[in-house]
This record gives C-alpha cells, sequence and structure tokens, in this order.
C-alpha cells in the first residue's frame, strides 16, 4: 500500500475542484494511478494499491496563468506528510530547469537572459522556503513567490523555443506544409463563419460523424449540410479533414449506443454506418478522421479489448470502402488525468500503440483532443513547457500527430455549453478576484512575434486587471506550430452557438461576434503556413 500526505494551506478557502482533480502518478512512466483521496485536519491523502515512488500532480494558482497543472518531483510513500507548497515549487523547478538544459545543450537553443533572471529568483524564493520548513514555520509566502517566478522563466523559455525553431525549419524560405484550421459547425448560417475563417484555413474538418444519421436510418440525408460543406471545401481548395466519424464524446455519441445495448449490436451498427458515410463521401475527403473518445467514455464503459476491437473495426470499415485516403483516430485527454478516477481504465498511449501495431499500414496519423482548461471533461490547464512535453511524449509512436484544440477564449456564462462550470481559471482560490474579463488571447504572446518591435509603455493601461488564464492563443498556436510532429491543428469550436461541449471556445461567441484569436490565426497562417 502506497501512501502520500501533503499539508494544505488554507484549503478551506479553495474551489474543492483543486483537490478533487489532484492525481498522483508513477515516478517513471507518468501514468496517473487510481487512488483514494481524502482530506482531513488539513492534510492531502492519497492511498494507492503499489508502495512505489510517485509523483503528484494538481492545477495550483500562478501569478500569470491563474491555475494550471504543477507535478512534484518523486516522492517516497511516506505517513508523514510533505508540505504542498514546497513540494509544488520543488518539482516546477526542476522540471523548468531540465527542459532548458536539454533544450540548450541537445538541441542548440540560445536561452535569453529573461529566463536566468526569473530563474535565479524562484530560487532564491525556494531556499528560503526551504529555511522556514526547516525553522518548522509552514513555507507560505516564498514557495509561492519560487513557484511564480518559475512559471515567468517558463513562458520566457518557451516563448525562445517556438520563435527559434520557427525560424530554423522556415530557413529554407518554404512555408510549413501544416494542415491548419477550423472544425466548420453545422448551424445554418456556417456559411458565413467558413467565409470569416477562409483567411485563417488551408483545411477545414467536416463533421461526418455517424451521430448525423437520423433515427431509422443508416446513412447521411441526402440534404445534411455537410455535403454543401464537402463542396464548399472543393472549389476554396480546401483540404477536407472527414470526422470523426463515430465519437463516444457526451453530446457526440450515437443515440442507439446505450449502457445496456450488448457490445457486438454496438459494433454492427457503427461498422455498417460507418461505410455508408464513407461510401457517400469517397473522392471528396483528403484525410479520414476514424473516431474519437473511444480510450475514455464515460457514458459506454469499454474494456481494453472492446475498445480496440471497436476502434480497428471502424478502420477496417473505412479501408473496405476508401483504400486510399490516409486515416487517423483520435484519442481524448492524452495526458490520461482521467485514469485515476477508474481502475479499469484505457491507457491511452498503449491503447494508441496497438491500434498501429495492427493498422500500421492505414494509419497515417494520431489525432489528440487537446480540450484545455476544462475539467473533467477535458485537459487541465497546463503552461506551455507541460504541453510541449505532452506532444513530445506523442511522438515517440512514430505517426504524424493532428491536434484538435479548444481552449476558452473568455469567461463569461456561457449557458448553452454542455460541459458549464467547467472552466479551471474560475476556480476560485485566496486572492482571486472572479472577473468575465480575461486575458485577450492576442497578448499572451511574444510582442515582436510579427516582426513588431513595441516600445516600452505602449500598451494601452487597464484599469482593472483581467482574469489570467493559461496559453490559449498565439502563444499556444506558435508553440504547436514549432513541433515537426504536429502535421496539422484543428480549432474544433467555431461558435458557441446552442450546439456546442465547450464554454467560450468559439472563435464566435454566441451572437456571432468575431473573437480576436481569429485575426491571429489569419496573421499566424500567412507567416509561416501555406
Amino acid at each position: 500500500m502506497g501512501i502520500l500526505r501533503f499539508r494544505l494551506p488554507d484549503h478551506s478557502q479553495f474551489d474543492s475542484r483543486f483537490w478533487e482533480s489532484a492525481y498522483v502518478a508513477g515516478a517513471i512512466e507518468g501514468i496517473p494511478k487510481p487512488s483514494r483521496r481524502s482530506i482531513a485536519d488539513g492534510i492531502l491523502n492519497f492511498d494507492f494499491d503499489e508502495n512505489d515512488t510517485c509523483k503528484l500532480s494538481m492545477p495550483w494558482p500562478t501569478k500569470d496563468y491563474g491555475p494550471v497543472v504543477l507535478t512534484s518531483t518523486s516522492l517516497k510513500s511516506s505517513e508523514t506528510p510533505y508540505s504542498l507548497r514546497l513540494e509544488l515549487a520543488r518539482g516546477t523547478i526542476h522540471r523548468i530547469r531540465t527542459r532548458a538544459f536539454s533544450w540548450e545543450h541537445i538541441r542548440g537553443l540560445r536561452i535569453p537572459s529573461a529566463y536566468h533572471a526569473s530563474m535565479d529568483q524562484a530560487l532564491e524564493h525556494f531556499v528560503q522556503a526551504v529555511v522556514e520548513e526547516k525553522g518548522r514555520d509552514a513555507p507560505g509566502q516564498q514557495a509561492q513567490w519560487s513557484i511564480d517566478k518559475a512559471i515567468e522563466a517558463s513562458r520566457s523559455l518557451a516563448r525562445a523555443y517556438s520563435s527559434q525553431v520557427l525560424q530554423a525549419r522556415l530557413l529554407g524560405g518554404e512555408k510549413l506544409q501544416t494542415l491548419f484550421g477550423v472544425q466548420l459547425p453545422t448551424i445554418p448560417d456556417w456559411h458565413s463563419i467558413g467565409q470569416e475563417l477562409l483567411p485563417a484555413c488551408n483545411a477545414v474538418s467536416i463533421d461526418l460523424g455517424i451521430h448525423r444519421i437520423a433515427p431509422g436510418a443508416n446513412r447521411l440525408a441526402d440534404n445534411d449540410p455537410v455535403f454543401q460543406q464537402l463542396d464548399w471545401a472543393k472549389e476554396r481548395d480546401l483540404k477536407v479533414i472527414g470526422g470523426p466519424l463515430v465519437s463516444l464524446q457526451q453530446g457526440r455519441c450515437p443515440s442507439f449506443i446505450q449502457p445496456a445495448t450488448p457490445f457486438d449490436q454496438v459494433c454492427s451498427k457503427v461498422f455498417n454506418r460507418v461505410e455508408n458515410v464513407v461510401s457517400q463521401c469517397l473522392g471528396r475527403v483528403r484525410l479520414w478522421d476514424a473516431s474519437a473518445s473511444i480510450n475514455a467514455c464515460a457514458q459506454y464503459e469499454l474494456s481494453d479489448e472492446q475498445a480496440f476491437r471497436l476502434a480497428s473495426g471502424i478502420i477496417g470499415a473505412i479501408r473496405s470502402i476508401d483504400p486510399k485516403s490516409p486515416i487517423l483516430f483520435c484519442i481524448n485527454l492524452p495526458a490520461a488525468e482521467y485514469m485515476t478516477r477508474n481502475q479499469q481504465s484505457i491507457d491511452p498511449f498503449r491503447f494508441a500503440r496497438s491500434l498501429i501495431q495492427v493498422h500500421d499500414k492505414d494509419i497515417a496519423g494520431i489525432g489528440l483532443d487537446l480540450n484545455l482548461n476544462c475539467w473533467p471533461h477535458g485537459t487541465l490547464p497546463r503552461d506551455l513547457i507541460d504541453l510541449s512535453d505532452i506532444i513530445d511524449h506523442w511522438q515517440f509512436l512514430e505517426k504524424s500527430l493532428l491536434v484538435r484544440l479548444t481552449a476558452p477564449l473568455s469567461l463569461e456564462n456561457d449557458p448553452t455549453a454542455l460541459y458549464q462550470n467547467s472552466i479551471v481559471s474560475s476556480w476560485a482560490y485566496p486572492g482571486s478576484q472572479p472577473s468575465v474579463q480575461a486575458q485577450d488571447c492576442t497578448q499572451d504572446t511574444d510582442p515582436d512575434l510579427f516582426g513588431t518591435k513595441f516600445e516600452e509603455g505602449s500598451a494601452p493601461v487597464v484599469a482593472v486587471r483581467p482574469t489570467a488564464l493559461p496559453p490559449n492563443g498565439l502563444e499556444l498556436l506558435q508553440m504547436l506550430l514549432s513541433k515537426p510532429s504536429v502535421h496539422g491543428i484543428i480549432w474544433n469550436q467555431a461558435i458557441d452557438s446552442s450546439d456546442h461541449l465547450f464554454p467560450n471556445a468559439g472563435l464566435f461567441s454566441a451572437d456571432s461576434r468575431r473573437r480576436p484569436l481569429v485575426e491571429c490565426m489569419s496573421r499566424l497562417r500567412e507567416q509561416y503556413v501555406i
């Protein structure tokens, strides 16, 4: 039996979801472990089956980003409580310094002076926090300052990485071949949204999912708007990603898939409908997105064997109709936070590797559904170094990656979102000032990203400091573009209409107001992508 204990600072002033979303993971492989979590007398307790060295990961407030996931170093199982803030500070400094060392000495990155200045301060505060601990004073503000400065250093480091790697990739004078675009909505006014998004896209994803098939039918209706979208994309020479054909995500799962439905019956209906949809769209799709959320489906739980059979059968159904077009499949929650909730959870990396071993010639790539800053239905908010590490982890499968991305672009109320009240940045904690005004997605990037250097003091003065959000705009997209393994980036929610999953993640608001990220994507495409 493994045990980890952590002393909490003022835990009653934190939203309880901070503790509910915390998890322990193996120290080497980093896979989250199922555990029993409790709080008693100001101590956060984790009990798990194996007495292994583990790391703690959890969202924690930071000055620059608000709550983002921080991770401790490897900790021995112990009844004696660790100091939570001190261990998160230690782990954050170690993680960022390790990445800086490898990028500098292995990849030749030029480390900016701003990184060194911030990290030196982080180390100074950390030493003071350790002194407080040894003096039996609970580490408080010094540990928090250490965390804040380390995150500040990570931002400078990530900017340098993205900028320098992109410059190196463009040295030949040719722009990137990366697929860059948006999942088109299927609302009646989709055409006007599509027209406004055109400058930002060289590709579009069209929802050809079998959940669109009417009850009692086994193929898409002839008047389904997706056929108009296929024609529209062809006329504008946009590459089309079709799918996901089958999604088990809540709100996108076919109505005939119910907990009581026998698995063989589910497979038969799914494969038949997939074959029909592929036949209807044959020759009009550049890349098939076979499936999504099969590894992490809450409403129809699958064993490892069943998940593999279903995903494998979908790929086979596509190939039986279309022998040539490339195929990918999507992994939901690629950081695997969901594995801590259930002993029988499917390891997403092993699931993907098994599919590739059987369908290596058919599978051209892996999709990663990164629905950031949303819990429990999305991926917990991460800093750019952490997100970079997630991408690098998945590239070990030696397949091209397509990132399907969403993140909240504001904190205003979004009553029509399926996953309401799920934005982690809105959780209360000591010193937080909830506000619907949030950092603009155009403000979280390097000011000379597009070759325009602003003078000091030229930025507009804001009377009220907006609520901080983790990377959700230019910095995030620039980092993904810098990754050679990422061959496609699709913003997965075009508009916050009546039929959308994630709050405030649309490039257009519910009243069709265009958000600033659309212009940012257009500028990114103009500078970097064909």
